[in-house]
C-alpha cells in the first residue's frame, strides 16, 4: 500500500512537472534560462543518445561512451554559442568614462564634455540625445539641441562629445567651480538602427589655474 502510495504520488508530481513544462514560459525557460539550459540540454542530448543505442541494440559500452560525448558537445556548444552572443551583443557595452573640461577653440568660454569606452569588437555609433551643463550659476549661452548626428566609437574605444561652452565673467585664479553636467545618449552598431540608451547626471568641480584657466575636473553622481 505505502509503495503504491509513492508510485502515485511520483505519477501526480510529474504530470505536473510536464504541465509546466509544456507552458509556454516553461518551454522558454528551457531555452533561456540559467542554469536550467546549462544542464536541459546536454542531459536531453545524453538521453536521446542513449534511447536510440538502445533501440539499435548497441553494446551498452558504446551506449555509455556515446552518451557522455553527446553531453559533453552539447555543453561545449551552448558555451560557445553564449561567448559568440556576447561578443556581438552592443547592450552594455558602452559605458560613462570621465568628464572632459578645457577652453572653448571656436567660442569663447569653457566647454564641458563626456567621454565614452566601448568594450565591443565592433565599431559603434552614438547619438547626443539630450546634454545640459552648468559652472556655479551660469549655463551656455546657446542651448543644446540634438541633431541626430551620430558620432563613432572605435573598437574597443572611446568616444567624447563636447557641449557648448559656458561664459564665465570672473573664472577664479587658483580657485575651483561647482557644476553640474547631465546627459542622455543613444548608442548601437555602426549603421544599426537598434539603440539602447545611456544616461547620466554628475556633479562637477572645475579646478583654475593662476591665469583663470580650466585644468582638471572632478566628478560624482548627482542625487
Amino acid at each position: 500500500m505505502i509503495a503504491r502510495g509513492h508510485v502515485c504520488a511520483m505519477r501526480k508530481f510529474f504530470k505536473r512537472l510536464w504541465g509546466t513544462v509544456t507552458t509556454a514560459e516553461g518551454i522558454y525557460s528551457l531555452v533561456t534560462a540559467e542554469p536550467i539550459r546549462a544542464l536541459f540540454w546536454p542531459t536531453l542530448s545524453a538521453a536521446v543518445t542513449a534511447m536510440l543505442g538502445w533501440a539499435g541494440n548497441i553494446p551498452l559500452m558504446y551506449i555509455w561512451v556515446g552518451l557522455i560525448f553527446a553531453f559533453a558537445m552539447t555543453a561545449t556548444g551552448l558555451l560557445r554559442l553564449d561567448e559568440w552572443t556576447f561578443r556581438n551583443k552592443v547592450k552594455d557595452k558602452v559605458t560613462f568614462s570621465s568628464i572632459r573640461v578645457g577652453r572653448s577653440i571656436s567660442k569663447e568660454g569653457i566647454s564641458l564634455g563626456i567621454q565614452l569606452v566601448s568594450s565591443a569588437n565592433f565599431p559603434v555609433d552614438f547619438i547626443v540625445q539630450e546634454i545640459r551643463t552648468q559652472l556655479g550659476d551660469q549655463v551656455p549661452i546657446k542651448s543644446e539641441t540634438s541633431s541626430g548626428k551620430r558620432y563613432k566609437i572605435p573598437q574597443q574605444g572611446v568616444g567624447w562629445y563636447h557641449a557648448n561652452p559656458i561664459k564665465l565673467k570672473n573664472p577664479p585664479k587658483l580657485g575651483s567651480i561647482e557644476g553640474l553636467i547631465e546627459f542622455k545618449v543613444l548608442y548601437g552598431k555602426s549603421g544599426s538602427e537598434s539603440l539602447y540608451e545611456l544616461s547620466e547626471k554628475k556633479v562637477v568641480i572645475v579646478a583654475f589655474n593662476e591665469e583663470g584657466l580650466p585644468t582638471t575636473a572632478a566628478w560624482n553622481d548627482a542625487v
